[in-house]
């Protein structure tokens, strides 16, 4: 929301309403082309609790 030159951003929609959700707890809205901040502390969105014991997932940590 900060970046004023971003003007185009693509979004899949299949993804958005079907992959997306299993993975974080809230989306942003998006209506008639815009993409609208969300309320939440931070990004305004979480990733889902139960995502690291899913089957499918791999978690990798980075050294700092």
């Amino acid at each position: 929301m900060s970046t004023p030159n971003a003007l185009i951003l693509e979004t899949v929609r299949a993804h958005y309403r079907g992959y997306y959700p299993t993975l974080v707890t809230a989306l942003p809205r998006i209506e008639d082309g815009f993409a609208y901040r969300m309320s939440g502390p931070g990004l305004g969105t979480a990733l889902q609790p139960d995502l690291r014991e899913r089957p499918d997932a791999t978690v990798r940590r980075s050294a700092l």
